[in-house]
């Protein structure tokens, strides 16, 4: 088995762009330029905007439940033709992903071909996804379930109604011996 290891980096709009699109919070007090509510009221504040995705279709929601201290990735989807949409909702969460071209086809060895994909590790790379920070997988770009660090964790997930059903390819890198191991320190 070849493990890669991987230390994750602080997932911002600059080192997450070939990867999908994220954006910066606004600042509660709106005391920034960019930072101008879209509309105010009593007792709030609406920015809106913040991140525009293209589906195409209905939405479809859903919830991850990530086990604590699971930091070995080895399975991996992605989808086509749309993005998938991330919150972690009780605490920090990694992701692992490795850019569209990072596995090349044949890559289903559940053809029984015999036929192995072909990894370049070097387009995989972890991010730290703050609680509460949205990020856009984009398509094509392989991905699977939020890694949690040292609690469990729940992750609203968004995307094309009927996309796990008609938009995703899987991969078992672990049936051609390829993991990913995610250090639970990481880079700001």
């Amino acid at each position: 088995m070849k493990t890669h290891d991987l230390i994750p980096t602080l997932v911002d709009a600059h080192n997450f762009a070939g990867f999908g699109s994220t954006f910066r919070y606004p600042s509660p007090e709106g005391d920034r330029p960019m930072d101008a509510p879209t509309s105010t009221g009593t007792g709030f504040r609406w920015f809106g905007r913040l991140l525009v995705e293209r589906f195409g279709a209905d939405l479809s929601f859903g919830m991850v439940y990530s086990e604590a201290g699971v930091l070995v990735q080895d399975e991996f989807e992605r989808h086509i033709h749309t993005p998938e949409l991330m919150v972690p909702l009780d605490g920090d969460v990694l992701l692992v992903l490795g850019q569209a071209g990072s596995v090349a086809r044949p890559f289903l060895p559940e053809h029984g071909d015999g036929r192995v994909p072909a990894v370049t590790a070097e387009k995989f790379r972890a991010f730290l996804v703050p609680q509460g920070q949205l990020i856009a997988i984009g398509p094509g770009v392989w991905h699977k379930a939020p890694l949690a660090l040292d609690k469990p964790s729940r992750t609203l997930v968004a995307f094309a109604n009927q996309t796990e059903n008609k938009d995703t390819e899987c991969i078992a890198l672990a049936d051609v011996g390829v993991r990913f191991c995610v250090d639970d320190a990481h880079d700001s």
